[in-house]
């Protein structure tokens, strides 16, 4: 499949990539073999292709997971083993090669499918039917079909099919499966005025211009390359376990606000959420580095206990990070004198001017690190190092009121693997409580997860706070029930196999006669085998932002590849100056969210305050009854149209199946990112977001009902300034700046001019029927703009087909023959409905001719009298 799709992708880009290398990650269940590699860093969840085991509800077909705008790469691309596997399935979706190069064209270059999905047709402005596709030189028919009343295109019962022989080469982003499909829709063969989702989400430019935007050619638009073979060369990678060391500061100012403190009780949450077998080791830095730990193999509470009493309590001297990584590579290479796929968690909260003298020894020895910066005066090129290995940046502040040293610890050791080993935070809080204050809460354990399931509490002061934790039968765990741990301030109830589903409820007492900063952390495991838990994965849209754009905050939320709708999802962004912003994440199909409904939530963050590093941490809450797992999928290849074997036509079409979540509770930190603001730069630089749902219908004749989501007055947050409406009868028009509205303001109902806050729904009516003539197709758009006089993007386009066009015969052709829509009509009742049409036809003619006859009388008698 990928030597082929290699080959095939080199065609459909006009000779400009090929597959050069490809690795594959083998399950770590398979016979290890003499050519096989250790990984280094690569994992199932960083997999540009996952090959899966199909779910129930969602099949064998195809997809990608896509969350990103126009032109941004997505998740992954998925297939099941018996896609890869049954051949028969190519019948359905085409040649795997050809499937995977439509993959990736969603995939790495953020393209979006040029075939419909929700609607198959649509009537263009000349007024003909057309079956949604990017290349109208593609020929196609359809069985006979019936008319939906409501729109006037056929029904979702209608079947159709393309031609075997095409004329036509493009395009692979439609019907790729066609055998003369060897190329990307240009600006040349591009339907602009097709209702799909790439000229919806990436404003009727085609997919070919939005590719060579791509980092990939936008230096090398206009040269194809010859090359003699594009065989790639295949690179086997065995999923070994790694082993593990921390690198950890102990320089002077981690003696600043009880840093060292917090280092200790977050690598002892660390510590305790790490599995039976894995390997750890501890290595500290000032000026000088030090083993704490050799490798230590978790086996019992004891081996846990080792490591934690290695643990530094004092820090002074200066900061030399690269001291401390080279001591570290000594330490995991105790294992088997191989480094490569190892993993180093370093944590620093000072600067080093040397750190890049390493980057060479760090490249060779193929590690891995996560790097966690304390604080703001964190050096800055400390990133380079995930970055050059394939590892995870997190920021952790001095903020009191976060608890990001934990969570920063907690998240670098979920990059795991077996999602049964995987640790899921279900609360992660702090706060500072006065004398006699309390910190409650409630978390949900789910049926999803219940398994090892842990509370921790730390403190600053010396004395511990009282605790409470309550099940759901009101079984209370007090101080006692707590292993307390008074050097490291920490306190942890452990409970062992299946715990209680429902809310558990947590009380903390600060009983000291001062203030104490207090936190809270729990954990949970997946606890049946047939269940995969709820989890959430967060990022932002890049690891720094682009002046002058906003940047996107996404937290998807998904029971493995199933998405969570319907839950309440808050995300908190942090800089290192200690502003924290609260943003609502929401799955509306507005804004920043493509999908409604797809377990995507999302968000702009427009509140830049001042340059450098951010953190950002997601709360999602499922309740009973509200949030559901769907069964929806991303985008992906197009069923095949066609008949079967036995002459039945098959039909793929079904809505997504709902399942109730029940309530449970979520916490997930993402990785680090940069803001970078320019000296100078405008506050107000963001206009609002562009709309991309609108949708227009036709309530009655010459009425038209539009509709859309608020954007905002910085994208899609406040409150937008005023609306701009523009009608048009032609799609050229439509996107013509000089080109007016054919419909003034006199004909619209509703006020343009005061819009609702982000994320309401907004309604107005416009009267066509002013128009000088009714076309065809009728198309709207719509522009936002601030209190600045800023311009959101132009919305998509939607249209309507006036009732006086569509309720009557339009012109339903296609390019081989004429297809006849007939009325739905019950065959059993059908000769009862012609026997009473005839007689009611019979009673209203009579009726006439009584009327008519009546007035002629009364003329002739009474010429006065009006009848």
């Amino acid at each position: 499949m990928m030597t082929k799709a290699s080959q095939y992708l080199y065609k459909a880009t006009n000779q400009r990539a090929f597959f050069r290398q490809i690795n594959i990650l083998i399950p770590k269940s398979w016979s290890r073999k003499t050519d096989y590699l250790n990984r280094r860093g690569e994992s199932y969840d960083q997999a540009d292709i996952r090959i899966d085991i199909a779910d129930p509800l969602m099949g064998d077909g195809p997809y990608t997971f896509q969350f990103g705008q126009c032109g941004v790469q997505g998740e992954f691309i998925h297939f099941t083993p018996e896609f890869i596997l049954n051949d028969d399935l190519q019948s359905y979706f085409g040649a795997r090669e050809r499937v995977l190069v439509h993959e990736w064209g969603h995939y790495r270059w953020g393209l979006f499918d040029e075939y419909g999905v929700d609607k198959k047709f649509y009537i263009s402005s000349k007024g003909n039917l057309e079956l949604i596709r990017c290349n109208l030189d593609i020929a196609w028919n359809m069985k006979t079909c019936r008319k939906d009343n409501e729109t006037g295109l056929p029904d979702h019962s209608c079947y159709y099919w393309y031609d075997n022989v095409q004329t036509s080469s493009s395009s692979v982003m439609s019907q790729q499966y066609l055998t003369s499909i060897i190329s990307f829709c240009d600006a040349t063969s591009h339907n602009t005025e097709a209702p799909n989702f790439q000229n919806r989400f990436c404003n009727h430019k085609s997919t070919w211009e939005v590719m060579m935007k791509s980092e990939d050619f936008i230096n090398n638009t206009n040269s194809p390359a010859t090359v003699t073979s594009t065989l790639p060369t295949f690179i086997y990678l065995y999923t070994s376990k790694p082993v593990f060391c921390l690198v950890l500061d102990t320089s002077a100012s981690m003696n600043k606000e009880n840093r060292l403190n917090r280092l200790r009780q977050a690598v002892e949450a660390y510590i305790m959420q790490m599995q039976s077998g894995d390997k750890i080791g501890i290595v500290t830095f000032n000026s000088i580095p030090h083993i704490q730990s050799n490798l230590v193999e978790i086996r019992n509470k004891n081996s846990r206990l080792k490591l934690l009493h290695s643990l530094p309590n004092t820090a002074e001297r200066g900061t030399v990070i690269c001291s401390g990584i080279q001591l570290a590579l000594k330490v995991v290479a105790q294992d088997d004198g191989d480094t490569r796929g190892d993993e180093l968690v370093l944590m620093t909260d000072g600067k080093d001017e040397r750190i890049s003298m390493c980057f060479k020894a760090i490249r060779k020895s193929q590690v891995v690190i996560h790097t966690i910066a304390l604080g703001s005066s964190a050096d800055k090129n400390l990133e380079k190092l995930s970055t050059i290995t394939n590892g995870k940046r997190f920021f952790a502040s001095d903020n009191v009121q976060s608890n990001s040293v934990i969570d920063s610890f907690i998240s670098s050791a979920s990059q795991r693997e077996e999602v049964k080993l995987k640790p899921i935070q279900l609360e992660s809080t702090s706060t500072m409580l006065v004398m006699n204050d309390w910190l409650n809460g409630t978390v949900y354990v789910d049926r999803t997860v219940g398994t090892n399931t842990a509370f921790s509490i730390s403190w600053r002061n010396q004395e511990p706070p009282n605790i409470h934790i309550t099940n759901p039968k009101g079984i209370t765990y007090g101080i006692n029930d707590f292993v307390v741990d008074e050097s490291f301030k920490t306190a942890r109830l452990q409970l062992q196999g299946q715990r209680e589903v429902g809310a558990w409820h947590y009380s903390v007492h600060n009983n000291n006669t001062s203030e104490d900063q207090v936190s809270i952390t729990v954990t949970s495991h997946r606890w049946d085998p047939s269940i995969v838990p709820i989890t959430v994965d967060v990022h932002m849209d890049g690891d720094k932002n682009s002046w002058p754009q906003p940047m996107i905050a996404y937290a998807t939320v998904r029971q493995k590849y199933r998405p969570v709708i319907g839950a309440k999802v808050l995300a908190q962004i942090e800089d290192e100056h200690g502003s924290v912003v609260s943003l609502e994440l929401l799955d509306n199909g507005a804004g920043s969210d493509l999908l409604k409904d797809d377990g995507i939530y999302t968000r702009y963050f427009t509140n830049f305050s001042k340059t450098g590093r951010c953190n950002l941490k997601v709360f999602v809450k499922g309740e009973e009854g509200f949030s559901k797992i769907s069964s929806r999928r991303g985008f992906g290849s197009e069923f095949i149209p066609s008949k079967e074997k036995d002459g039945e036509w098959r039909n793929v079409s079904s809505a997504p199946t709902l399942t109730s979540t029940g309530d449970f509770s979520r916490t997930q930190s993402g990785e680090s990112f940069m803001i970078s603001i320019p000296p100078g730069a405008s506050i107000d630089i963001f206009p609002p977001n562009r709309i991309i749902d609108l949708n227009a219908n036709e309530r009655k004749v010459g009425l038209v009902e539009l509709t859309w989501t608020a954007p905002g007055d910085d994208a899609d947050s406040g409150q937008a300034s005023r609306y701009r409406l523009k009608v048009s009868t032609t799609m050229p028009e439509l996107l013509d700046v000089s080109a007016k509205s054919i419909i003034t303001k006199e004909d619209i109902e509703g006020n343009l001019q005061s819009p609702s806050p982000a994320g309401y729904l907004e309604r107005v009516l416009v009267n066509i029927s002013k128009a000088e003539s009714l076309p065809e197709v009728m198309y709207f758009a719509m522009w936002a703009y601030d209190q600045t006089n800023l311009e959101s993007e132009m919305s998509n386009m939607a249209r309507v087909y006036p009732l006086s066009i569509s309720k009557a015969e339009v012109n339903f052709t296609s390019r081989r023959e004429r297809t006849v829509i007939v009325p739905k009509i019950d065959k059993n009742k059908f000769p009862l409905k012609i026997i009473f049409g005839i007689a009611f036809g019979c009673f209203i003619l009579a009726c006439i001719l009584v009327g008519l006859v009546t007035a002629f009388v009364c003329r002739k008698s009474k010429p006065s009298t009006v009848v």
